[in-house]
């Protein structure tokens, strides 16, 4: 049985090929992030009580300054 660390590495890595594909097929990186987003969100609100689904929003928004962009040397395309 794989642990949880595996699974999550393994649907990122599978999720990261896909977005790689689509923006390799012309697709708006944009569009790809909207798309995610909203899926992320259902899944959440789906499964997180309402309570902790505002907490994790809450932590979200309160880190914006910690997500960094990919950069030149990050290996998907991003036009």
């Amino acid at each position: 049985m794989e642990d949880n660390d595996t699974k999550l590495n393994d649907a990122y890595d599978l999720i990261f090929k896909q977005v790689e594909k689509l923006t390799k097929d012309g697709v708006e990186p944009v569009i790809i992030a909207g798309t995610l987003l909203a899926q992320a969100l259902r899944l959440y609100r789906t499964v997180l009580s309402e309570p902790d689904f505002e907490r994790m929003m809450d932590t979200v928004f309160g880190r914006l300054n910690e997500i960094e962009p990919y950069g030149p040397t990050d290996k998907t395309l991003l036009h």
